[in-house]
């Protein structure tokens, strides 16, 4: 299934769109520049083509990102988006490529690989390829209209984060690994810059 937030028109004179199409697991996606003439038609050119095979990258209830890369002449493959930490701030993996800031279209897994969703909110989508349109609502908001048993998964990852906004890094295992990292580096350069005096320490 395909939702978008904006559907191709010519009316509005859109200067590019994509179109999708999904057979036997591998999602084709190509991408149109639009130039209009004086007597109101319009041309479209063929910009990026590329294929996404849905069995490399499946894992249930997992989202995929796809961004634009080398400014917009070609399609990144797919990312998952861990969430981590930062401070006090939790921040994305894989946020930015170039200068893109929001994802070209994100592919949400179900339970198969045959219940997916294709969600692009970043440019409007050739009106036949659109299975629903959505207006002004998140990702999680959308996969949980259309499968409902997600809100599972989704309060379970909320919990995560609330759980690692709350510990302070220093005294996680990954904080304290670091630290134990640091002084074996110390030790080693110690130990190679200072032989004579490290073996007086041992």
């Amino acid at each position: 299934m395909l939702v978008s937030t904006k559907k191709f028109s010519a009316e509005t004179k859109d200067n590019s769109y994509f179109d999708f199409k999904v057979e036997a697991n591998i999602l084709r996606v190509d991408f149109y520049d639009v130039s209009y003439l004086e007597d109101g038609e319009f041309e479209s050119k063929l910009k990026i083509s590329k294929e996404f095979d849905f069995t490399i990258f499946f894992e249930p209830y997992k989202s995929f990102e796809i961004y634009f890369t080398e400014v917009f002449t070609k399609l990144s493959e797919p990312y998952n988006k861990p969430i981590t930490r930062d401070g006090l701030y939790m921040y994305k993996d894989y946020y930015r490529l170039e200068n893109t800031e929001e994802p070209a279209f994100i592919i949400y897994f179900h339970e198969t690989i045959g219940q997916h969703l294709i969600i692009c909110n970043s440019k409007p989508v050739k009106t036949e390829c659109v299975d629903k349109e959505y207006i002004g609502k998140r990702t999680s908001e959308i996969i949980l209209d259309n499968f409902p048993e997600y809100g599972i998964h989704l309060r379970g990852r909320d919990a995560r984060r609330k759980m690692l906004m709350s510990v302070d890094p220093n005294d996680s295992l990954s904080g304290l690994e670091a630290q134990v990292d640091i002084l074996t580096k110390i030790v080693i350069a110690f130990m190679e810059e200072f032989p004579d005096e490290f073996s007086k320490i041992k």
